[in-house]
């Protein structure tokens, strides 16, 4: 019979995640990243690429 395995899998927080890249990177490159990957999503879908 084949054993059973519980694999444990660490979860990365999210607001830890978040709080690091701002304290490396600051908060304002944060914003135009996102708004960059915002504006190419946007402009993905509208040609259709997505």
């Amino acid at each position: 019979m084949p054993s059973s395995r519980v694999y444990d899998i660490k979860v990365l927080s999210v607001r830890k995640l978040a709080a690091v890249d701002i304290a490396l990177h600051g908060l304002r490159f944060i914003l135009i990243e996102f708004g960059g990957g915002v504006f190419l999503l946007a402009l993905f879908a509208l040609s259709g690429l997505v």
